[in-house]
C-alpha cells in the first residue's frame, strides 16, 4: 500500500502539470483568429507561449 501511495504522490504533480502547459498552450492557438500577416501571427504565437516555455523549462528541471 506504501508503494501505491508513493507513486501516486510522484506522479500526480507531474502529469497535472503536463495537463496545465497543454492548456495553455491550446489557449495560445486563439491568435490564428485574428486577420494578421504571418509574422504578426507567428510573433503573437511566441508571446502566448512565453508561460508556456517557462513551465516547461521547470518541468523538465525539476523531472530529475
Amino acid at each position: 500500500m506504501n508503494k501505491k501511495i508513493s507513486k501516486f504522490v510522484y506522479w500526480t504533480p507531474r502529469i497535472l502539470a503536463i495537463l496545465f502547459i497543454t492548456f495553455l498552450a491550446l489557449m495560445s492557438l486563439d491568435v490564428f483568429l485574428f486577420e494578421l500577416n504571418f509574422w504578426q501571427i507567428m510573433g503573437a504565437f511566441l508571446i502566448h507561449n512565453i508561460p508556456v516555455f517557462i513551465l516547461l523549462a521547470v518541468l523538465l528541471i525539476s523531472w530529475k
